[in-house]
């Protein structure tokens, strides 16, 4: 898990997995529910991911 937690906390940030990330979220058709596109959108605060799985492989 620590293993894990250190790879999450690492590939997270990497420029090409964040470009990855928003590229699948900005690709949703506005004819999808409005709901699944709000959840979307939060592609914005993924630094929370990156953060916690660097505490948890620290811990």
């Amino acid at each position: 898990m620590v293993i894990a937690n250190v790879f999450i906390a690492v590939i997270i940030r990497q420029q090409y997995v964040i470009n990855l990330l928003f590229w699948l979220a900005t690709r949703a058709p506005t004819t999808w529910p409005l709901s699944i596109r709000w959840h979307l959108g939060k592609i914005y605060h993924h630094g929370g991911l990156h953060s916690g799985c660097a505490i948890n492989g620290s811990l």
